[in-house]
């Protein structure tokens, strides 16, 4: 299974002016430092802490055969937009939406077969299935407040912490409170 990042998010869960605040930063003067530390407190919240997507983006989840039930991942799913599969002969061909059931209500999402119907079986050998789904919230007002204030606390912690930090012999992990608001209730 891969996993492939079509469409990138075209805005930041939380915006810059609410990570100011955050910080009691009143000046402009660090305002591209604080974005760059920003982008990368998302990524790792969404591929490391939560495995979920803040923002609407746009993943193809690759795969070398059909399930009967396929776990999409970075919920929330707002949907599927196509799934393609590559024949024997190598040629690509689209699998009709009247196959399977597109569950954006489930976390994560997923696609069911319909009972009465099949999946195609006369697939190539390897990573022949794709599937290209939209996640995310669709708006940052609807991003639950913990992952909100996780983010401002991991950006934060980033922000003031640019090295590692040492703690006796051991290097500091993140802070117990920041990953408990990511808590992660599930792996796809």
């Amino acid at each position: 299974m891969q996993r492939k990042l079509i469409t990138p998010a075209a805005e930041l869960p939380v915006s810059l002016g609410a990570l100011k605040d955050h910080l009691r930063i009143e000046h402009d003067d660090e305002d591209v430092s604080l974005e760059s530390y920003l982008k990368a407190a998302t990524k790792h919240a969404e591929q490391v802490l939560t495995y979920r997507a803040f923002m609407t983006q746009t993943w193809q989840l690759i795969l070398s055969d059909f399930q009967d039930e396929i776990l999409l991942p970075y919920p929330p799913l707002q949907s599927v937009n196509k799934v393609t599969y590559r024949g024997k002969a190598g040629e690509e061909h689209e699998v009709d939406a009247s196959m399977y059931i597109v569950d954006t209500d489930s976390e994560p999402g997923r696609i069911v077969r319909k009972k009465d119907k099949s999946w195609p079986t006369d697939l190539d050998q390897h990573n022949s299935v794709t599937i290209e789904f939209t996640a995310g919230y669709a708006s940052s007002d609807d991003i639950p407040e913990n992952f909100k204030i996780g983010l401002l606390m991991l950006t934060a912690h980033f922000y003031e912490n640019r090295e590692p930090v040492l703690v006796g012999s051991m290097i500091n992990t993140l802070p117990f409170t920041i990953e408990a608001l990511f808590e992660r209730v599930y792996t796809v």
